[in-house]
């Protein structure tokens, strides 16, 4: 096995071990997935309103994407923000949710450091 295949599945070892600490395999990949869309658009500072996430289609129908964001907020990973227009809402990282890409990161972090590895 390559060192950069190893450092991968070490990765994914840690990456499922803090998903579960932090709640997330409760919910599935659909939603993992809309919540990573949400914080990379967070981290370039890029605004994103619901009506933008209903435009990705492969998140699914307006009804579900709505539904998706709704049980996200539940369990706090992101929040809606007012824009000054009550119809259009801003979608963005709630604490929680920047607490879990911030220990992905410390994670991957700390795997590129360790010199353990084959």
């Amino acid at each position: 096995m390559t060192r950069r295949a190893h450092r991968y599945f070490e990765f994914s070892v840690i990456r499922k071990s803090i998903r579960e600490e932090f709640g997330l395999h409760e919910l599935g990949p659909q939603f993992e997935e809309i919540l990573d869309y949400v914080a990379i658009k967070n981290h370039h500072k890029a605004r994103l309103s619901v009506k933008d996430l209903m435009s990705v289609r492969n998140f699914g129908s307006p009804a579900t994407i709505h539904t998706r964001l709704q049980v996200l907020r539940d369990y706090g990973w992101i929040e809606l923000e007012d824009t000054g227009d009550r119809r259009r809402k801003q979608v963005v990282l709630s604490a929680s949710g920047m607490l879990y890409f911030d220990r992905l990161g410390r994670a991957i972090h700390k795997i590129s450091e360790s010199k353990n590895f084959i």
